[in-house]
């Protein structure tokens, strides 16, 4: 995941990767975060980043789907 990319939604502030490994490891719940939001900020920085890599959007969709899985889980 590109190191300039920061999520900031509720309680948490950092790269997308340090989000998903503390929600697999239990030391943050992942119904603190807006997944929405989440992706609403990586849009935004999309269109102000030009030649961002294909690798490296291809690993957000990565992160974001295994993401969106643990709080589906956790909502049943």
């Amino acid at each position: 995941m590109n190191p300039d990319f920061k999520v900031k939604a509720g309680k948490f502030e950092g790269p997308l990767d340090l989000l998903l490994d503390l929600v697999e490891k239990r030391k943050f719940h992942v119904s603190q975060v807006s997944l929405a939001q989440v992706a609403d900020e990586y849009v935004a920085y999309l269109k102000n980043h030009s030649g961002i890599p294909m690798n490296e959007m291809v690993n957000f969709v990565l992160v974001a789907s295994t993401l969106m899985l643990i709080k589906s889980i956790a909502l049943l």
